[in-house]
């Protein structure tokens, strides 16, 4: 009985000294906040990277939440910034120009947020290559090892809609990669392109009560996809009106590494699994500390290339993202992470939004083409509807229809084959949007 006691007071007295040094602890440190995503905090005075938070005043723990803690493991940096630096410079090649601007893209992500606001909340890259060797998935691994793992945060065909939106969320200003986006639906590579720069998830309505279940998760960052076709041909295929779309997306065409050996290639990007998440830390701490700087040098950057290039406010998304990427690219110089020739590059990309506004404004800003395609549509989607007989003449019984073009379904067009005109009810053609 007197051991009880005794082991119940050593006991109390252990408990009363755990309890005091945690109110203890409590008192002179500030407790660590759990992040939900990655990327800047809600007010840009932190910048999370898997575990650690980097601020002004230095890097800090900060656990992740439930919704990012199986992705927080693929940002553990390893490796050496040396490595690293002499695998991404191995795009600083003439006729590789390309793939640089793609991987400049990495590093302007994180800057998109600071500029952005309410105009632009996001922006999407396509690399397209519809032949082998070109390597667009590898620069995209590239992209990710600026902070991350190059393999484990690229995103597949795999990959549900949904699971890319989710990332998204996740990611928040971190450039996401997803590969092959060509195969998925068309429907879905619309809603990929407007989701990627709505820059939140969807609202939903409650299963079990008529509330709206508000979706919260948001974010503002820069999308690279790959695949073998292009986007902006399938949506503009797709829907007579995807100017909305095709302003939002930067297509890429990449080259094939012709003049480069596999076995050079090999040796140079398979040291990318042993040497990741080493350049973003270094970047992201130099814009923290120099966020307003960085932020103004970004906007009068934006005013220099809408003059030389007449951008206008439907042309806002690319103007945000070349400013971001030539503000990023010559830090990135500055702080030796890369050897870039920017000035090689910004030509390219100038030459390259110049040829796309072009292609834009022909295949989606011309009222006539819009017209045509939309009434194409219409006529396609209705022959079955379609009365097909020849025209009536002043005082004669009308003939019958042409054999094989019975009407079926409500009439909604007439075709004469003696006149070649076709006749369609307004009110039904109205309607059809």
């Amino acid at each position: 009985k007197n051991g009880v006691v005794a082991y119940g007071k050593q006991l109390n007295l252990i408990m009363g000294y755990f309890a005091s040094s945690i109110r203890k602890l409590q008192a002179q440190y500030a407790a660590n906040k759990t992040r939900s995503q990655m990327g800047w905090t809600p007010d840009l005075q932190g910048f999370v990277v898997g575990e650690i938070e980097y601020t002004a005043a230095g890097a800090r723990l900060a656990p992740p939440a439930s919704s990012t803690r199986q992705l927080a493991p693929a940002f553990t940096p390893k490796g050496t910034l040396e490595a690293w630096s002499s695998i991404a410079n191995f795009y600083n090649r003439p006729g590789l120009e390309a793939h640089a601007l793609a991987l400049l893209a990495g590093f302007a992500s994180p800057l998109l947020k600071l500029v952005g606001g309410t105009a632009v909340k996001g922006f999407q890259v396509h690399l397209k290559s519809n032949a082998s060797g070109s390597g667009k998935t590898t620069v995209q691994t590239a992209i990710n090892s600026i902070f991350g793992h190059p393999t484990e945060l690229l995103q597949t065909q795999k990959d549900t809609i949904a699971s890319k939106i989710h990332t998204l969320g996740m990611m928040n200003s971190i450039c996401v990669t997803i590969d092959e986006v060509t195969n998925m639906l068309d429907t879905e590579i619309s809603d990929l392109a407007y989701g990627v720069t709505t820059g939140r998830g969807r609202h939903r309505m409650d299963a079990n009560s008529n509330k709206l279940r508000t979706n919260h998760t948001n974010w503002c960052n820069i999308t690279v996809t790959s695949g073998n076709a292009s986007v902006t041909d399938k949506l503009a295929q797709m829907k007579s009106t995807a100017d909305g779309e095709l302003r939002r997306i930067l297509e890429i065409e990449i080259p094939k590494l012709e003049l480069v050996n596999k076995a050079e290639l090999d040796s140079v990007f398979s040291k990318l699994n042993s040497n990741y998440g080493v350049a973003g830390p270094l970047y992201i701490n130099y814009v923290i500390q120099h966020r307003e700087e960085i932020t103004d040098r970004i906007l009068t950057l934006q005013r220099k290339i809408d003059e030389q290039l007449k951008l206008d406010q439907s042309d806002r998304y690319i103007s945000f993202f070349l400013a971001c990427v030539f503000v990023a690219g010559p830090l990135c110089v500055k702080l030796g992470i890369l050897k870039y020739d920017i000035a090689r590059i910004y030509a390219y990309a100038v030459r390259l939004v110049s040829h796309t506004k072009v292609q834009t404004v022909a295949s989606a800003g011309n009222p006539l083409l819009i017209a045509q395609e939309t009434l194409s549509s219409y006529i396609n989607e209705n022959l079955n509807n379609t009365l097909v007989i020849n025209s009536v003449a002043r005082g004669m019984l009308p003939p019958a229809p042409e054999a094989g073009h019975t009407v079926r379904g409500p009439l909604r067009m007439r075709y004469e084959p003696d006149t070649q005109k076709l006749f369609v009810t307004v009110a039904e053609f109205r309607k059809s949007g």
